[in-house]
């Protein structure tokens, strides 16, 4: 029984994925796209790749189930989408350097690694501009 429950939420989650569009800026709004919302204006190297890690506490990962999702956006256009296997696999993904400012925008559902519990829910909205930064690496932490 428990395997067809799984099988049914997992085929719903499917469904209800957002199209990867630029969602509109959340300002303290609720955001159907971008619940729980965290916004952030940052600088990274220009043209340099960037390294994105999801920082989850000990016991807790990403809903391989849950539909996830990460894009960057320019001028309203998808430039780039996560790979949600590798966000599964290791929490990390590697996104293209930039030349002009984007938006990184994503929803993470996360819980407890045991099959029982509640997913919680995060989502960022970040402005991402070219500077002269030695770092490249954002970190999303992903709190219970």
């Amino acid at each position: 029984m428990h395997n067809i429950c799984r099988l049914i939420y997992t085929v719903v989650a499917i469904l209800v994925v957002p199209a990867l569009t630029l969602a509109e800026p959340a300002s303290g709004k609720f955001s159907k796209v971008l619940p729980n919302v965290t916004t952030d204006q940052l600088s990274v190297e220009m043209g340099k790749p960037i390294t994105l890690n999801l920082q989850l506490e000990k016991g807790w990962i990403l809903n391989p189930e849950a539909p996830s999702f990460m894009g960057m956006f320019a001028d309203k256009k998808n430039l780039w989408q996560a790979d949600k296997a590798q966000l599964l696999k290791n929490n990390k993904q590697t996104l293209p350097g930039i030349t002009k400012p984007v938006h990184l925008q994503g929803t993470f559902y996360y819980c407890r690694s045991d099959h029982q519990s509640q997913c919680l829910i995060k989502s960022i909205d970040y402005t991402l501009a070219p500077g002269n930064f030695d770092n490249n690496t954002l970190t999303v932490r992903l709190r219970p």
